[in-house]
């Protein structure tokens, strides 16, 4: 299944620049027909789902069942333990559930659920066809021509007193793939709703994709598209959605979206026993336990922790404190090269056994292949010998009870496998999943809001020819930036980088408390970052560090990235750096120059530096 940004369709784009003088003047002409002026329905017009009241003597809002009276009848409680879908009244005064005929609605676009050649006749294509004009059969015919199932394809809204039309296909259910149509039809909802989002479009308004004639059960997909709808909500914090619906499937909904969008703390508390225990993925999307792909995060994490200090190639590994006087730099930056050229010319064990147990020295596995890990070479293939050593690794690690038959051959491959996947971390799955999918929002969004900044850029390389990044804090906009954004910058910068060994200079230079994100912003993008981050970052350089940056460097590394603790070395000035990048390979702003002048003068530093190639 592809994300919004896969489907997103170059020959509609361009026509809808080349049309836009067109667009304006029809709805110029809407404005002026008498009939048409007569028929639309205005955003200010309809009731948001927050501001329906809690007596009303038209329309009395439906008082939830409260479970916490009977909880001692029911085995087992609750089926979520705290709510999933919290009161949020924001969120509540941006969704809107009406009934009403969808191409009177004047807001930013509608959805049209249509079939893959965009010409099904449906009761609500019809109406928006009709209401559009032959300009709209036209563009189906010569400009989007075809729409696969779960994608979605857009139009100018022509006579419609919407701007834009959404168009998607949805799927036709059956029982027998079942799992495949909710997907799919999570994917329509999900794409609509993102699609909107790259135009800049505030108001969207969506059909029952899923209708009677697709043989969609309605309650089913009514979960699908209310969960798809609150957590595009949580997202993003400035749209509107409505959820346009016949009378029969108004009544599915209403009683089923207090579920998701409670109101108050009782229909919080009865959600809690009334949702079903699948609520989705980080999006909405259906999750199946038995069918997601298990793949560990760090495979060597558990067994590797006490060696991923990563003292094998930094110039400042050696030194245990993360704040240190640069003038020890040199002696460091020489021990490293000699050692270098040491281990180079030395006689080393089995190479391709380093290289499979994670590209590092004997140093924590020496222990396990000593043990008996290098009798097994000869056992059958049954045994644990043709095993992936980091998975034997890991279950050594965390189940010490079965060493001795994991060491002697006797732990078959479906026992290693159970105790294996036992051992993993369900959190970690999510992270690499969550990371993949921001990876390919950040090759496919247009991110120049960010680029254009150029506060974060690489810079040549160092001393030991690895990368150096580098971030200028004053020129970053904590405060008027998109920080997703911004996330996904630095994931599409570094992403390739951190493929190897790399280091990062921050420059602190003249910033000031609009340059600064908050803490915890910065504990999520830790968080989601993924292990490679953390194990090739050699070297992280704070230059012009204040009294208070280096006390919420400790306490940032101390709690919350105890991994990069050692990693982490405040600089009084530029040519302090020069000890481990060379200065024709350092590129930085004339502000950060001149203020290191004016603060610590010429000359004041002068870093000795062995050019000798680590091989010689």
């Amino acid at each position: 299944m592809r994300l919004v940004s896969d489907i997103y369709n170059e020959n509609i784009e361009t026509s809808l620049g080349g049309i836009a003088k067109h667009l304006t003047q029809q709805h110029q002409r809407l404005q002026n027909h008498p009939h048409q002026q007569q028929q639309f329905v205005a955003l200010s017009n309809l009731k948001r789902w927050g501001e329906q009241p809690e007596d009303s003597r038209d329309q009395p809002r439906p008082r939830p069942a409260d479970y916490s009276q009977f909880a001692a009848h029911f085995e087992g409680g609750p089926k979520h333990p705290v709510s999933p879908f919290p009161c949020d009244a924001q969120i509540n005064n941006r969704f809107v559930i009406w009934e009403g005929d969808i191409s009177q609605l004047k807001i930013d676009a509608i959805t049209n659920s249509t079939d893959e050649t965009l010409t099904e006749k449906n009761r609500v294509s019809k109406k928006i066809f009709g209401r559009a004009g032959a300009a709209l059969t036209s563009a189906i015919i010569h400009d989007v021509k075809r729409c696969k199932t779960g994608e979605v394809r857009v139009t100018p809204g022509f006579f419609l007193p919407a701007k834009y039309i959404i168009h998607t296909v949805g799927p036709i259910y059956s029982d027998k793939y079942r799992t495949a149509s909710e997907a799919t039809l999570h994917a329509c909802y999900r794409n609509v709703l993102y699609k909107a989002r790259e135009l800049g479009l505030k108001t969207v308004a969506l059909c029952d994709i899923s209708s009677v004639q697709r043989n969609f059960p309605p309650d089913t997909a009514a979960h699908i598209a209310l969960r798809t709808i609150r957590r595009f909500l949580e997202q993003y914090r400035s749209e509107i959605v409505i959820v346009c619906l016949e009378s029969n499937a108004r009544s599915i909904y209403e009683v089923l979206a207090p579920l998701y969008f409670p109101r108050d703390q009782l229909e919080e508390r009865g959600a809690l026993w009334q949702l079903p225990k699948d609520i989705g993925g980080l999006y909405g999307e259906p999750q199946l336990a038995d069918r997601q792909i298990r793949i560990i995060h760090n495979p060597q994490h558990s067994v590797m922790i006490e060696a991923d200090d990563d003292s094998d190639t930094s110039p400042h590994d050696l030194e245990m404190a993360s704040d240190v006087e640069y003038s020890n730099i040199n002696l460091s930056l020489a021990a490293q090269l000699s050692g270098a050229a040491h281990s180079f010319t030395q006689m080393q064990g089995d190479l391709d056994r380093q290289r499979l147990l994670g590209d590092r020295p004997r140093m924590v596995y020496e222990s396990v292949l000593d043990d008996g890990l290098e009798g097994l070479e000869h056992q059958e293939s049954t045994t644990t010998e043709n095993y992936c050593p980091e998975m034997i690794g890991h279950v050594l690690a965390t189940h010490v009870g079965k060493r001795t038959r994991i060491l002697d051959g006797s732990f078959t491959y479906v026992e290693l496998m159970k105790h294996y996947h036992s051992s993993l971390d369900e959190s970690e799955w999510q992270k690499e999943n969550l990371y993949e999918r921001l990876l390919r929002r950040a090759k496919t969004e247009d991110l120049t809001e960010v680029s254009g900044i150029g506060c974060l850029y690489q810079s040549g390389v160092d001393r030991l020819g690895r990368p150096v990044v580098v971030f200028c804090g004053k020129w970053f906009p904590a405060h008027n930036i998109d920080l997703e954004k911004a996330l996904l910058y630095l994931i599409y910068l570094l992403d390739p980088i951190v493929k190897g060994d790399y280091v990062i200079a921050y420059f602190h230079t003249l910033t000031s408390s609009n340059n600064y994100p908050s803490l915890q912003w910065l504990k999520d993008v830790y968080s989601i970052l993924p292990y490679k981050y953390k194990k090739n970052l050699k070297a992280f350089y704070i230059v012009h560090p204040t009294f208070w940056t280096k006390m919420m460097t400790w306490w940032f590394t101390t709690f919350m990235a105890p991994a990069i603790k050692t990693k982490v070395h405040s600089l009084p000035g530029v040519e302090h750096l020069y000890s481990a990048i060379a200065k024709d390979q350092l590129e930085i702003p004339a502000y950060i120059t001149e203020y290191d002048m004016a603060t610590n003068g010429i000359h004041y530093f002068q870093p000795i530096t062995n050019t000798s190639s680590p091989a010689s």
